[in-house]
């Protein structure tokens, strides 16, 4: 039964290697894919990805962490390739550029989803992804700077402790009135996950055009959903999307006779007449008298006697030139000399500053608001969650808090079947084989701590291919002896062999 079981764990590792070479998954003409498969090594990454070279006032770049091309630790297998930061404690950015470009229309559904994974502990950074527009060639690329024009959308889990834990989503709004473009950030979150470094993660977001509504998912499940968000009761974005109808009336004061004072002194209470506030806090110590020995006649510092003026000093440059001062060798610490000065000793007659008990103020009359207006410059957007602008490219731009972190599987389009599979086929089975590889005690105290992950996604239906179906019943279904594993690896290599040809 052990060598039984030692067959089906290699099996479980060649299918999911298996499944992930064959498995070629067909996207619209609008739809971006990047699993970094493709690339033999970093110099041929970055002939399609760009970094930014743009530099601050001081002629430093602004982005100064580095990339490469990473096999990465999960597994070792071929579809493991992603790109990572190398450099920890920077700025990091790299972008590419839609061989075609994405519109997104009034009943469109845009789906962002990547597969992040940390090979090292984090304790600020994170990991954002933007859809940008108007990037025409790889200069713009080239000098992409931090905020710059053209973000029309950011997404990603952001991770710096204590304060922040969450997946950040921001969306681009032109004023319809100023015609002043600005980022709204949601402000009610979900917590990012990226402090777990075991096994990556699926950061997906959905946008519903239609219904005017999105949801967030990580790892498949929905962490966060909101419908027609033109409700402003139901979702919160930083500035609004939608102004305020109201707003205070800056040209009205408040009045000088306003009381908004919550407490008073009390005015029964009198200041005591033995009350000195002039008292100081230390005074010299009347006991204590001058030494005997002490000669105040005598200076502290001297001239230095031995002091010659540089051959160099000109005087009507330089002024009048004063040798430096020493102690003076006369007065020693038996026979103290210059100004004596008593110790000092707590003032016994010190009260300090006298201050009166407080009472609530009868006369309070609350805060002071000034009273509402129209604002000039409200208008009603009914469609708050509206991609105007033609998507041209995608950029990765965060804060890098740690290094060699992992990013793949970047998939940019309109189809949510087509980020299902390509998050089936990718991160579902790295998620399976790393559950099901190792039984060791520190995995089964891991797959304990992270708790039971959802196998497929919420809304996933039986896949119709057959190759689909019967992976997935092999990979449930442990053999029961070496007969049955050595049946299904033969039964394997044959269908691996039908599906290549």
């Amino acid at each position: 039964m052990k060598f039984a079981y030692l067959w089906w764990q290699f099996l479980n590792l060649a299918l999911v290697k298996a499944i992930s070479l064959q498995s070629n998954v067909t996207l619209g003409n609008d739809s971006f894919w990047e699993n970094f498969q493709a690339y033999s090594d970093t110099k041929h990454l970055n002939q399609e990805w760009t970094t930014s070279k743009a530099t601050n006032e001081e002629g430093t770049k602004i982005y100064g962490a580095q990339w490469r091309l990473s096999q990465g630790r999960l597994q070792g297998s071929a579809w493991d390739k992603a790109v990572a930061v190398r450099t920890s404690n920077a700025a990091a950015m790299i972008g590419h550029l839609l061989k075609t470009p994405i519109n997104v229309s009034e009943t469109d559904t845009l789906v962002v989803q990547y597969e992040i994974k940390l090979d090292n502990s984090l304790t600020c950074g994170g990991a954002f992804i933007k859809l940008v527009s108007g990037f025409m060639n790889v200069g713009a690329l080239e000098n992409y700077v931090p905020d710059g024009k053209g973000v029309e959308l950011v997404f990603g889990p952001d991770y710096c402790a204590p304060e922040t834990n969450s997946v950040q989503f921001a969306i681009n709004k032109v004023h319809k009135i100023t015609h002043k473009p600005k980022l709204r950030y949601l402000q009610e979150t979900p917590l990012s996950k990226l402090t777990d470094t075991s096994q990556s993660h699926l950061y997906t977001l959905i946008i519903d055009e239609s219904t005017q509504s999105f949801q967030i998912l990580i790892d498949g499940k929905t962490v966060m959903a909101r419908e027609h968000i033109e409700d402003k009761k139901n979702v919160s974005f930083e500035p609004p999307i939608t102004p305020p109808l109201m707003i205070p009336d800056v040209s009205v004061a408040k009045p000088h006779d306003w009381d908004d004072r919550i407490r008073i002194a009390d005015p029964e209470v009198v200041k005591p007449s033995d009350w000195d506030e002039e008292e100081p806090l230390m005074i010299p110590d009347p006991k204590d008298t001058e030494p005997l020995e002490w000669d105040s006649s005598i200076s502290e510092y001297i001239l230095d006697p031995d002091a010659e003026k540089p051959s160099w000093w000109q005087e009507p440059e330089h002024g009048e030139w004063i040798p430096l001062m020493i102690k003076n060798p006369l007065c020693t610490a038996k026979h103290g000399c210059g100004q004596w000065i008593p110790r000092l000793i707590k003032n016994p007659k010190y009260k300090g500053s006298w201050e009166p008990t407080e009472v609530i103020n009868p006369n309070y009359m609350g805060e002071w608001h000034s009273p509402e207006t129209e604002n000039p410059l409200y208008y009603e957007e009914r469609q708050p969650l509206r991609i105007e602008n033609e998507i041209s490219g995608v950029i990765l731009e965060f804060w890098s808090g740690s290094p060699n972190m992992l990013i793949s599987n970047i998939y940019v389009g309109k189809n949510v079947t087509e980020a299902q599979i390509i998050g089936n086929k990718t991160w579902l089975m790295r998620d399976r084989a790393f559950r099901g590889l190792d039984d060791s005690t520190e995995r089964k105290f891991m797959n304990n701590r992270l708790g039971n992950l959802q196998a497929t996604f919420q809304d996933e239906k039986e896949s119709p291919n057959p190759f689909d179906r019967i992976i997935d019943y092999v990979l449930e279904q442990p053999p029961k002896s070496l007969l049955t594993a050595a049946a299904v690896f033969l039964s394997t290599l044959v269908l691996c062999y039908v599906v290549s040809t």
